[in-house]
């Protein structure tokens, strides 16, 4: 067999192997459910470093601050309805909602990208899964921008204060959420 052959066959087999595992994750992704530890700061008030106001909107288009949430516990979420990832990862966020609820504020940040993911996919993700918490919109990139979001989902959690306690990237398990809120609260 020539080089040329051989150069071609492997170049069919390679995008032959991509597009099996392009079919194939949406169903094995289900099936490997990866969780992501919070990541502490600091332990004391005095050594976190404060978190960085930023601006999103509500679902009404109001501009909301991050800064309007300080003096409550935050757990900060950026996630996309199109990442299997943030779908894995709603309920339990659901459910931190639900048991804590007047103690801790949730800012779920759905980042839009205009083709895929927008306000409408979102809004009906969110009332197709009977989800309550509040939804709020990084229209500008502002938020993911300033906190070097690059992978969704990732959540942050912020201290009365206002500094970060700790920071997940990936699947955060609701016993993993929890144990930071309670430490937070106690």
């Amino acid at each position: 067999m020539n080089s040329k052959k051989k150069v071609i066959l492997a170049a069919v087999a390679f995008v032959l192997v991509l597009g099996i595992g392009a079919i194939l994750y949406p169903y094995l992704s289900d099936h490997f459910q990866l969780t992501s530890p919070l990541t502490q700061q600091e332990d004391t008030t005095e050594t976190r470093t404060p978190a960085p106001n930023v601006s999103f909107e509500d679902s009404n288009g109001n501009i909301v601050q991050l800064d309007d949430f300080k003096g409550k516990i935050i757990v900060m979420n950026f996630w996309s309805s199109q990442c299997n990832p943030c779908k894995m990862e709603m309920p339990d966020m659901q459910k931190a909602y639900e048991a804590y609820q007047g103690e801790v504020e949730f800012v779920m940040i759905n980042v839009l990208d205009a083709m895929y993911d927008t306000k409408e996919t979102a809004n009906a993700y969110i009332a197709e899964n009977n989800y309550t918490f509040p939804v709020y919109f990084d229209t500008q990139f502002n938020a993911i921008q300033t906190y070097g979001v690059n992978s969704f989902p990732t959540t942050y959690v912020i201290d009365q204060e206002g500094n970060l306690y700790g920071r997940a990237i990936g699947v955060l398990s609701y016993e993993a959420l929890t144990d930071a809120l309670d430490d937070l609260l106690a």
